[in-house]
C-alpha cells in the first residue's frame, strides 16, 4: 500500500500521517512478538502441573492473555512512535500507553458497527440505523475517555522537537534493541 500511496501522490512520502502509520505498523510487527514471547509465562499453565486447569483457571488465563495483548500493542505502538511524535508535533505522550488500552478496543467497535451499517444499509435500513446509533455511542465514549486521559498530569508534555539526526539515532537504537531481543 505504501508504494501505491506514494505513486499516486509523491508528496505523501513525507506526510506525518503516512510516516507514522507505517513506522508504527513496523514497530508493532517487530516489537509485539518479542513482548508476547516474554509475557507468555503469565497465561500459560505450568508444564510441571499434574492436574489440568479448571474452567475458571482457563478463563482467567484467557483474560490475562487478552489484557497482556492490549498492553503489548499499546506499548509497542507508543515506543515506535515516540521519536516521530516529538519530531512532528513536539509532544512526549507517556499517557497514550494507558489511553490506548481503552482506544484500541473501542475503536474496533466503532469500525465494526460502521462497517456493518454500510453492509446492511441497503438491505435493512432499521438495522443500519441501530448500528449508526451504536456507533455514535462508541465514538462519544471514545472522545470522552480521551479527554479524560488528556487531563491526567504528565500524560502529555511539550518537548523541543529533535532534529532529523536524533530521530534516526532513536530508531537505530530501537532497531538494535529489537535485533538483540530477537537473538
Amino acid at each position: 500500500s505504501f508504494v501505491g500511496i506514494v505513486a499516486w501522490n509523491p508528496a505523501q512520502l513525507f506526510a506525518p500521517g503516512l510516516v507514522l502509520s507505517f513506522v508504527v505498523v513496523a514497530g508493532l510487527t517487530a516489537i509485539c512478538p518479542i513482548m508476547d514471547h516474554r509475557l507468555r509465562r503469565l497465561w500459560e499453565p505450568s508444564p510441571y502441573r499434574l492436574q489440568p486447569d479448571s474452567r475458571t483457571g482457563a478463563f482467567m488465563r484467557g483474560i490475562v492473555r487478552h489484557v497482556a495483548g492490549l498492553v503489548t500493542v499499546s506499548f509497542a505502538a507508543w515506543l515506535s512512535s515516540i521519536p516521530l511524535t516529538a519530531y512532528y508535533f513536539g509532544w512526549f505522550t507517556p499517557g497514550s500507553v494507558l489511553s490506548n488500552l481503552v482506544a484500541v478496543p473501542v475503536t474496533s467497535l466503532v469500525l465494526l458497527t460502521g462497517s456493518l451499517s454500510i453492509l446492511l444499509g441497503s438491505v435493512c435500513t432499521v438495522c443500519a440505523d441501530i448500528l449508526n446509533h451504536a456507533n455514535l455511542v462508541f465514538v462519544s465514549f471514545l472522545l470522552w475517555a480521551m479527554r479524560l486521559f488528556m487531563a491526567v498530569p504528565g500524560g502529555c508534555s511539550a518537548v523541543p522537537g529533535p532534529g532529523v539526526g536524533m530521530v534516526y539515532l532513536a530508531y537505530g537504537l530501537l532497531a538494535g534493541v529489537v535485533w538483540w531481543a530477537w537473538e
